[in-house]
């Protein structure tokens, strides 16, 4: 893996943290503080239930390094009828024109998931994505065991936008088409817990250009935390553990990240 230079004020990106979920909502300025003393400046923040869009757009005034997903999550698709889900969604991409739709996908690792449920799963993955191509924004996307499934869909209609595979686990093969359309891959603090072996097997064949930096806090703990609860301060602590991996500086492995960000970010910023 090649060195670029680094700034002395580089700041790492947190690309999937939900700092609306506790016990991170409720004492978040320490949480922000608490990252940015280990050198997290910013943060892309996904919503899981409808009702989220709400409470997450209210955070970005006071806290600008919040960069928004709207969206409905797979394990929560049943809360809301599509129709009013749609027009919550349509309501906040255009009045935040740098949001990016998500957290979306589909999630199939319930073996009693019922068909009523996998077809209302498929119905509104498929409507949200088509509205991130109506609104030229990015999307986040949350799979288990649906990896295909979803990259069919995906290319059945098109979308052109790129986005973000959260928390990727998958084979170099399986990431491949992702990435020649515009995905980049999050890699997060499953690279924490000491019988990763899938994920490690994966980085050898990756790129500098193909991951981005992630946490999935409060979710995804791991021993090495020492706390009950993840936080985008590990982010940090991601960032190293790759640094070891490619015999390269953390400072470097930030640039790699927030680069990758920036290159699937980039549609959303534009003028509307």
């Amino acid at each position: 893996m090649s060195k670029k230079p680094i700034t002395a004020d580089l700041r790492l990106i947190d690309s999937h943290c939900h700092l609306l979920d506790e016990p991170l909502f409720s004492k978040l300025p320490e949480v922000i503080q608490a990252a940015f003393v280990s050198g997290v400046g910013a943060f892309i923040v996904p919503c899981s239930h409808a009702h989220d869009m709400a409470v997450l757009a209210n955070l970005l005034t006071p806290y600008p390094n919040i960069t928004p997903a709207f969206g409905v999550h797979p394990f929560y698709v049943h809360e809301l009828a599509l129709d009013d889900a749609l027009a919550l969604l349509r309501q906040h991409l255009e009045a935040y024109p740098q949001a990016l739709v998500g957290e979306i996908g589909l999630d199939w690792a319930d073996k009693h998931l019922s068909d009523a449920n996998r077809l209302l799963q498929q119905d509104f993955f498929a409507a949200q994505l088509q509205t991130a191509q109506q609104y030229q924004r990015p999307v986040i996307l949350h799979y288990r065991q649906s990896l295909d499934d979803m990259l069919a869909v995906v290319k059945t209609q098109q979308f052109q936008y790129g986005g973000f595979l959260h928390g990727y686990s998958g084979s170099i093969e399986q990431a491949r088409p992702w990435l020649q359309l515009g995905f980049k891959l999050g890699l997060g603090s499953v690279l924490l817990k000491p019988n990763a072996r899938k994920i490690y097997q994966l980085l050898p064949h990756l790129t500098s250009s193909d991951y981005v930096l992630e946490t999935d806090a409060p979710y995804m703990v791991s021993s090495a935390m020492n706390q009950a609860y993840n936080e985008p301060k590990f982010v940090r602590a991601v960032a190293e553990t790759l640094a070891d991996f490619y015999q390269c500086a953390w400072q470097d492995i930030a640039a790699y990240s927030s680069a990758n960000v920036a290159s699937v970010l980039k549609p959303s910023c534009r003028e509307e």
